[in-house]
């Protein structure tokens, strides 16, 4: 099931994907890395990452990725898209 909550640039949020290996990645394929505007934790478990974004203005139809790799080859990805209204 699915809910909306109408969020706006400046609001944050939080991805979850869960599995082994794993990182997110930009539509270009770069590795984010935490940073002002990104928080990526793996600490709760090494089979579940999070991405917490601060939104931009420039997010809207974003793509967000999570990678599953396996001896650096990668095995399946998990895309979410932020609508923004």
């Amino acid at each position: 099931s699915s809910s909306q909550t109408d969020i706006r640039p400046g609001d944050s949020v939080t991805l979850f994907c869960r599995n082994l290996q794993l990182k997110w990645v930009n539509p270009a394929g770069v590795t984010l890395e935490s940073d002002s505007r990104y928080k990526i934790d793996s600490s709760s478990s090494p089979c579940s990452i999070s991405l917490s974004i601060t939104l931009l203005d420039g997010d809207l139809d974003r793509e967000w990725r999570c990678e599953l790799t396996l001896n650096n080859k990668l095995k399946t990805t998990a895309s979410y898209t932020i609508k923004i209204p």
